[in-house]
């Protein structure tokens, strides 16, 4: 499904870029970079007011950071949000041990990278 709206590809099939150039088949996952949680974090289940469903988890353990207060501003709420404090917060789906934190504090998408684009000769 990605690979359906890749930007490179979408831009070359209109040849809006790189006219006549060719790229292999992409048969490997999408990358980004990511740090993983220190194991024996104390996780805190957060619900919903309205259904106690379990929405998310906070630590006090990691510093929460930009990302992560949004998510828990989407999953809860402005106003239930403000229980995360100033620590980090993942959503129920996410607290597997990966922090959905991207390691450089930028907030990108996986995506391909090194991509080879070659011309072949002419026949």
């Amino acid at each position: 499904l990605m690979q359906e709206h890749d930007q490179l590809t979408i831009e070359c099939e209109k040849n809006m870029v790189f006219s006549g150039f060719e790229e292999g088949s992409i048969n490997f996952a999408p990358s980004y970079k990511y740090v993983t949680f220190p194991k024996g974090i104390s996780w805190n289940a957060l619900s919903d007011r309205n259904t106690s469903t379990v929405k998310g988890y906070c630590t006090e353990d990691v510093d929460g950071t930009s990302f992560s207060k949004k998510q828990a501003v989407a999953d809860l709420g402005e106003k239930g949000s403000g229980v995360v404090g100033s620590g980090y917060y993942v959503s129920s789906g996410e607290k597997n041990g990966l922090r959905r934190e991207f390691a450089n504090k930028k907030e990108q998408c996986p995506s391909w990278c090194d991509r080879i684009l070659h011309k072949p000769l002419p026949n």
